[in-house]
């Protein structure tokens, strides 16, 4: 099912960026999930620009 896909590709997505920030290098990330460096960069950028954006929302939150 496609929900179960987007689903299942989300997660990945969140242990890669996970392993990322706990000093996985992008090199060993691409050879652990069987994906090309580019394909990782994209999802830790992605990821990056998620959080970032969700501070900013807090920060602008707290400001009420």
């Amino acid at each position: 099912d496609c929900t179960d896909t987007k689903e299942i590709l989300s997660l990945r997505n969140k242990k890669i960026y996970y392993d990322y920030c706990d000093g996985i290098s992008v090199q060993q990330l691409a050879q652990k999930y069987f994906l090309a460096e580019k394909s990782i960069q994209r999802i830790i950028t992605m990821k990056q620009k998620l959080s970032d954006s969700q501070k900013k929302r807090k920060l602008s939150l707290s400001n009420f």
